[in-house]
């Protein structure tokens, strides 16, 4: 089964310690999306 995504502006996802390499992997691989690097002062606030 094939997806198209026109465009998505925001996700903020919570999730348990430790699980933002199987959530990567998920959207990025997976579903194909492409993540973009935090913005400004978000930066500060978790790893990427």
């Amino acid at each position: 089964m094939e997806h198209s995504f026109y465009g998505i502006d925001h996700v903020q996802l919570a999730g348990p310690a430790g699980c933002e390499d199987v959530a990567r992997h998920f959207f990025g691989e997976i579903l194909g999306m492409e993540e973009i690097g935090k913005l400004g002062d978000l930066r500060k606030r978790g790893r990427r």
